[in-house]
């Protein structure tokens, strides 16, 4: 059994990613765990208490609702949606609900806002690809899911990777039969772990069908991005860190841009 975890605010984008756990692994094989979570707006002493209990209500409530909605639309489902109500921030409870649940998986839906609102919702995406230790998939907004049938998987030349950070993506590559295209992004004159890393990545793959490129390009996600494009990839799968030795490559802003701008699904891998 599969266990994904999926923020839920209530939108349709929740519903992608709902949607989207069904096409990535059979339904059968899952079990869902539907996250809300909801901060403490400012107010005084005396009416922190009553608000922290609305709104607890409110979230668990909106839960309810949404585990009914989707036990009726997806009766395969029914008994193994479970609902969970957090209050803090959603990297802390994600990490929580991880640890207390066995989540193999985390799947969030963005909302293709603009402005402002992307900022927010980017963010909140970004910070959790960066800061939960277990994959994470993002789905795009309007995202029509599908058969996996081609699989982007991105490498860095800074970070060594390790044949755990592949078990994921090997278990959708097994259940779709899908090919993997191997790329290689580096900046001009930077290649720090590439032939390394790739060769472990071929290794770990080497049941599957696969090729491998290198490709240079100042701007890494835009480059990752044409590179799904041209191969009409239905998946982009990467390693991001947090760690200041992968600054210059993998940092915030490329898992940040792929999260906010890829429009095919994205996944974080561990």
């Amino acid at each position: 059994m599969i266990r994904v975890l999926i923020p839920i605010d209530f939108s349709e984008a929740a519903r992608n990613a709902v949607v989207y756990a069904g096409y990535l692994y059979p339904k059968r094989d899952l079990e869902l765990y539907l996250l809300n979570v909801y901060e403490m707006v400012h107010a005084s002493s005396e009416m922190i208490i009553s608000i922290d209990d609305i709104l607890k209500r409110n979230s668990e409530k909106g839960l309810e609702v949404e585990r009914n909605k989707y036990e009726e639309e997806f009766p395969e489902l029914k008994g193994r949606i479970h609902i969970i109500s957090k209050f803090g921030s959603i990297v802390n409870s994600i990490e929580k609900v991880t640890s207390e649940k066995g989540i193999d998986m985390v799947l969030m839906g963005t909302r293709g806002a603009k402005g402002l609102e992307k900022l927010i919702f980017g963010s909140n995406a970004s910070e959790v690809v960066r800061g939960v230790e277990i994959p994470v998939g993002v789905i795009p907004a309007n995202y029509e899911p599908q058969t996996i049938k081609r699989v982007v998987l991105a490498l860095n030349g800074y970070e060594k990777v390790i044949p755990k950070n592949f078990d994921l993506l090997k278990s959708v590559l097994r259940k779709h039969n899908a090919e993997v295209e191997i790329l290689t992004v580096v900046q001009e004159k930077q290649t720090g772990n590439s032939e390394e890393n790739r060769k472990i990545a071929v290794e770990e793959l080497d049941r599957y069908k696969f090729t491998c490129h290198t490709g240079r390009d100042e701007n890494i996600s835009e480059g990752i991005q044409s590179f799904a494009k041209q191969h009409h990839a239905d998946l982009i799968a990467l390693l991001p860190h947090k760690y200041p030795v992968v600054k210059l490559m993998f940092h915030h802003s490329v898992s940040k841009d792929l999260a906010t701008n890829s429009e095919i699904p994205v996944l974080a891998l561990r």
